[in-house]
């Protein structure tokens, strides 16, 4: 018996729909480090003389002395940022980038499916008598 011919590209697009499924919606901070720099992590807390946070970026729990946290720049940085966020022209840059995103987000997963093989019956052009 032969599968669906459909059922392998519904499951190439299952399998490029699940990291968009999985990404964590939850809100990206900045813990502004004395030398200037940043890490961006979606959640921290302070243990005694640690700071222990979840990159962003690498996904992974992460640790860091507490002396080379800048927490007056990062409590300046995240009181600007909701001051911010609640004004109507953040409101409508916020939609833009979410929409330029998700059209991003549409294009590569287009861009991977026109990259499958195609069967061979698409690939040699049909002639007609």
């Amino acid at each position: 018996m032969r599968p669906h011919p459909y059922l392998g590209l519904a499951l190439i697009a299952l399998l490029l729909a699940l990291p968009l499924a999985a990404q964590d919606k939850a809100p990206v901070h900045r813990l502004i480090l004395k030398d200037g720099s940043y890490q961006m992590v979606t959640k921290y807390e302070v243990k005694g003389n640690r700071v222990r946070y979840y990159s962003s970026e690498r996904e992974e729990w992460e640790e860091l002395p507490n002396s080379l946290v800048d927490w007056t720049a990062t409590n300046k940085y995240e009181n600007e940022r909701a001051a911010s966020a609640s004004s109507p022209e953040a409101v409508r840059l916020d939609k833009e980038l979410e929409h330029e995103s998700e059209k991003a987000e549409a294009a590569q997963r287009s861009r991977h499916l026109s990259l499958l093989p195609l069967r061979r019956s698409e690939r040699e052009p049909r002639s007609f008598p």
